[in-house]
């Protein structure tokens, strides 16, 4: 949150205020969540050298080795991706075996149209 709290984005509402990150300008700064979509999707694992990432297979990442966002079921071993805090981590695998329907969110953020959010 742009308050330097974080929350699941389960409990993210309209008006909140949150930490974006423009991946192609590196400009990270406070945005105003002015839409939600929560729908049900099927869910799997991303396996990373930073730990796992639960996402949905048309999620898109910044795949940072071909600069370019990608859907997480395009994603390749050893690709490398930067995360909302500039971290970067490489992808070792995806867990198919681990899919199970769930609900999905996705917010669209004031003057962004390609953000990424760090969310808790």
């Amino acid at each position: 949150m742009a308050d330097g709290s974080t929350k699941p984005i389960s409990s993210v509402k309209i008006g909140d205020m949150v930490v974006a990150t423009d991946p192609e300008t590196g400009e990270r700064g406070p945005r105003r969540v002015t839409h939600l979509w929560v729908h049900t999707d099927t869910l799997f694992v991303l396996a990373t050298d930073g730990g796992s990432i639960t996402t949905t297979e048309d999620h898109p990442f910044w795949n940072a080795s071909d600069h370019v966002y990608q859907r997480a079921d395009e994603l390749g071993v050893g690709d490398e991706l930067l995360m909302p805090t500039g971290q970067r981590i490489h992808v070792k695998g995806i867990r198919h075996g681990s899919q199970r329907v769930a609900a999905a969110y996705n917010s669209q953020l004031m003057g962004s149209t390609r953000t990424m959010l760090l969310l808790g």
